[in-house]
């Protein structure tokens, strides 16, 4: 018997033998009935605890399992995507804050596909040098990556200098200000650290920042502030998707008119929306 059945039969054992105690102490009351009574309740209480524990040793193993299975997917995932990067030198951990293999992996995809020119990031890190290696590939291409932190920007720079992938990628450091008075959200990036990107330019704009702390809807300036630098059908991708914010985010960008209908949403790492500029 599958045991999620086996513990819901000792439950129902467990309900049956309380009921026919009530029933047989409810037609005599004499001494006999009472022992029989506790008997009968002592048995049901010990089989109650029983199924309970089974319950929740049963419910561990399960989510050790799914834990085991996605680990083991990672892994798959992780292995394929170093054969198809081939980085020259080992790339910093697919986990925590990074991207995981999954989404490195979509990214790396898309940017081989779309075959951009030019890419806007906002927040570095590993995806930059992701995104500068399949640039590498492609042979052509240029990524404008923006961070808030200057330790990151600098660091992401120092990366791609050892992976020799400056070619491809720049990172500058863009403090974020205070917009009170603005539409878009209480804090962005300073505005004049765009002025380097060419209006109407970019192909791909990956939003992987500000970090979520930062204000109310952190990501949606976005597009509102940077419109201007993409093409008509950019693409789009938003990480963290599954984020309750995010999805605020989405929605006002659709009410908006930023992106085209039906984006698509990927359950990987920790949800990927892909949407194309009107």
């Amino acid at each position: 018997m599958p045991a999620k059945k086996l513990i819901f039969f000792k439950f129902t054992l467990a309900l049956v033998l309380v009921i026919l105690a009530l029933s047989f102490y409810s037609l005599s009351f004499d001494l006999t009935a009472g022992i029989c009574l506790l008997a009968l309740f002592g048995l049901s209480a010990a089989i109650f605890l029983v199924s309970y524990e089974d319950y929740k040793l049963s419910e561990r193993i399960l989510s050790r399992t799914d834990v085991a299975k996605s680990f083991a997917h990672s892994a798959n995932n992780s292995i394929w995507f170093h054969e198809a990067l081939r980085p020259r030198l080992p790339l910093p951990p697919l986990a925590g804050w990074a991207l995981d293999p999954e989404t490195a992996g979509y990214l790396y995809k898309s940017i081989i596909r779309e075959k951009p020119a030019v890419i806007l990031e906002l927040g570095s890190g590993v995806s930059t040098l992701i995104m500068a290696y399949a640039l590498d590939s492609n042979g052509t291409g240029h990524i404008y990556s923006f961070d808030a932190e200057k330790k990151f920007s600098e660091r992401s720079t120092s990366v791609l200098e050892a992976h020799d992938l400056v070619e491809y990628a720049s990172v500058t450091h863009a403090p974020l200000v205070d917009y009170t008075n603005s539409n878009y959200g209480s804090k962005w990036y300073e505005s004049s650290a765009f002025s380097s990107v060419p209006d109407g330019s970019v192909d791909i704009i990956l939003v992987d920042g500000p970090p979520e702390k930062t204000s109310h809807l952190a990501r949606y300036p976005a597009l509102p502030r940077l419109c201007k630098k993409l093409k008509k059908n950019a693409l789009i991708i938003l990480d963290d998707a599954e984020r309750k914010g995010e999805k605020a985010i989405i929605q006002k960008w659709l009410e908006e008119g930023y992106i085209e209908d039906n984006p698509k949403f990927y359950s990987i790492g920790t949800g990927v929306c892909i949407a194309r500029a009107r």
